[in-house]
């Protein structure tokens, strides 16, 4: 009977023990878990914080960055302007044939004599030069820039280019690049006779056709 009891008090001792380590080893993965989840809880607002900051740079430099967009445009605008005005004295010529050679202010001071009624010395002209070929077709002459040393010469001819309907020649204003291709585009969608510039401004007829309208850009159109 003795060594029955010796047993059973050495089974529940084995037992405690067991609960006993059962409750240690709870009781350190609790400690653990709540240290590392004060350890995340503190990255996780370092990180918060960090990512607050950069948000806060994006933020500012998107403003700048937009600021700067705006100054750019405002530059290219008034650099497109300043280039359009130094074309004042200038128009171009096209359908006028090449000749080997040629002295470009003499024939075209001739030409504006005789198809244009206007007196016109080559001295009248500052310079004269032939542009590359149409891309669309290589065999027509190149047009031609002609720049007078004076504007009210200038405009004379601009307002004598009707005289030249049904002829093989045009005159058009001397452009810039992107005021030309503003023009053209106008032009394909509207008609030849609906799109035109005036002062280096291009403009169309509205829809009623009874009032011109300034397009700035190809949203314009």
């Amino acid at each position: 009977m003795a060594g029955g009891s010796r047993s059973g008090s050495n089974t529940r001792s084995a037992k405690q023990e067991e609960e006993y380590l059962e409750q240690l080893i709870s009781k350190v993965c609790t400690n653990f878990t709540n240290q590392l989840e004060e350890k995340l809880d503190l990255k996780v607002k370092q990180l918060d914080a960090k990512l607050s900051q950069v948000c806060d740079s994006l933020k500012n430099i998107n403003i700048l960055v937009n600021n700067n967009v705006k100054d750019i445009k405002e530059l290219q605008q008034r650099c497109e302007t300043l280039e359009q005005q130094s074309k004042r004295n200038s128009l171009r010529l096209c359908g006028f044939n090449e000749t080997e050679g040629e002295n470009l202010s003499q024939s075209l001071a001739s030409f504006f004599e005789e198809n244009l009624k206007i007196n016109c010395a080559s001295n009248e002209i500052d310079f004269a030069f032939r542009l590359r070929k149409f891309e669309n077709n290589r065999n027509a002459p190149r047009p031609i820039i002609v720049n007078f040393v004076r504007n009210i010469k200038r405009n004379e001819v601009m307002a004598a280019k009707k005289l030249l309907k049904n002829t093989p020649f045009t005159i058009y204003e001397d452009l810039t690049r992107e005021n030309y291709e503003l023009l053209i585009s106008a032009k394909k969608k509207y008609g030849q006779t609906k799109a035109w510039s005036t002062g280096g401004k291009i403009f169309i007829w509205n829809a009623a056709g009874n009032n011109k309208v300034h397009v700035k850009s190809r949203s314009d159109i």
